[in-house]
């Protein structure tokens, strides 16, 4: 069956000694990757109610939704190539109105916008989603909210969320979708957080909602996520970009570490196979039989729907948080 695994930071593997980069893996120690050189992803294009506080302080035009897609844009575009040493790519595939994180075969970034035990009435029947299965939809995707019920959720320090799912057999990734946990526009953050899209030398916000300052930089963030999307864990090097936590004002992850691109391009060597089954400290591949591409799991965006019929219930998902430190 399709599964969920939560806690994922603590299922790291170290790279070689001299770097501190570490790759995603499953449950049993196999490296997250993408079989293609080309990632694509969708943005929700704020049809859905988002929260107006998201990018409001930025200069309008652009300010709001515009800065904020833009902001996502700029954020996938820095992976892509970076160092050049990768011919790793990040595709935009525009906008969207969906919602759902689910596995549709669309690498979504969506930002919630709120809590959802404050948006979704106690009745509805999304609600019984991680109960006994009975809903056809979670509230999460149904509301666009933050679902603080969700334990990986749950912390009021978490800034974002990377689920990734992947064939539990050979690690291929197949479909990762971001969320952000933007403030609702009232009360105080968090719960939620303000995100902004203002560069330096802007001050450091006091409190939600002021303008001409920078709270939550969404390229801070989604920098950050999209190393997830692309297969790499936390490192413990503080200037790196995947490093797991962010200040606020903080807009130093816009950038890549050489700590970032040594991890993407020892995984995505320009030119040369995806480095599959290699993580931190092992020198050789583990046996062909465990780390052959499953024939039976594929994602694309030509013939997803195809693909989707051949998942063969050996996908799993893993989720990676990232905290703001205060």
């Amino acid at each position: 069956m399709s599964r969920r695994l939560a806690g994922a930071a603590a299922l790291l593997l170290w790279a070689s000694p001299g770097d501190a980069w570490v790759r995603s893996t499953t449950g049993s120690g196999l490296c997250l990757w993408w079989s293609t050189r080309q990632v694509h992803y969708a943005v929700n294009d704020f049809a859905a109610s988002p929260a107006a506080s998201v990018c409001s302080s930025s200069p309008s035009p652009p300010g709001g939704a515009a800065a904020a897609i833009d902001a996502v844009r700029t954020s996938f575009t820095t992976w892509a190539g970076a160092g050049g040493c990768t011919d790793m790519q990040t595709v935009e595939d525009g906008t969207t109105s969906s919602t759902a994180t689910g596995l549709d075969c669309r690498n979504l970034v969506v930002f919630r916008r709120g809590q959802c035990q404050d948006l979704v009435p106690p009745d509805d029947p999304c609600r019984l989603w991680d109960v006994d299965g009975s809903a056809t939809v979670n509230c999460a995707d149904k509301y666009n909210c933050w679902d603080g019920d969700d334990p990986s959720h749950g912390d009021s320090r978490v800034i974002a969320l990377t689920t990734v799912s992947y064939d539990a057999g050979t690690g291929e990734i197949v479909d990762a979708d971001m969320e952000l946990n933007a403030w609702g526009g009232s009360g105080p953050s968090p719960p939620g957080f303000y995100f902004t899209c203002l560069d330096p030398p802007a001050a450091t916000c006091g409190a939600p909602g002021q303008s001409g300052c920078i709270s939550v930089d969404v390229r801070n963030v989604v920098t950050h996520e999209a190393g997830h999307v692309l297969g790499l864990g936390h490192s413990e090097v503080s200037a790196a970009t995947m490093y797991p936590s962010a200040l606020s004002g903080e807009t130093a992850k816009r950038t890549l570490d050489p700590d970032d691109v040594a991890g993407l391009c020892a995984i995505y060597p320009s030119g040369q196979p995806t480095n599959v089954c290699y993580g931190s400290g092992q020198v050789a591949p583990r046996p062909s039989s465990t780390c052959e591409r499953s024939s039976s799991c594929g994602c694309g965006t030509a013939g997803a729907e195809g693909w989707l019929g051949l998942l063969a219930l050996l996908l799993w998902r893993r989720k990676a948080r990232y905290p703001l430190w205060p």
